[in-house]
């Protein structure tokens, strides 16, 4: 959820900044911070797409608290970005 926050607020403030830029002399800065914060954001939606389960855990998935039928096993694994908790379980 972090990362999903963090790549929002990058994009709004690489868009307003871009925006900004785009009245003053350097021409493409304010297209270069447009297409940056968009980038940036993408690669945080991706980040908060991936989670890790210890070794020695299963990881339960919950979505909005209630539990879902499937487990993760350790390692990493992909889930949704903002709906999705894992708890690791040690077994």
């Amino acid at each position: 959820m972090f990362w999903l926050i963090l790549g929002i607020v990058i994009l709004i403030a690489g868009i307003a900044f871009g925006l900004a830029c785009f009245g003053e002399e350097s021409k493409g800065a304010g297209t270069t911070c447009i297409i940056g914060g968009i980038v940036l954001s993408i690669l945080f939606v991706c980040l908060s797409c991936v989670t890790s389960v210890p070794t020695g855990n299963t990881g339960i998935v919950t979505t909005f608290g209630r539990v879902e039928n499937y487990v993760l096993d350790a390692g990493l694994s992909m889930k949704a970005p903002c709906s999705i908790r894992t708890v690791p379980l040690a077994l």
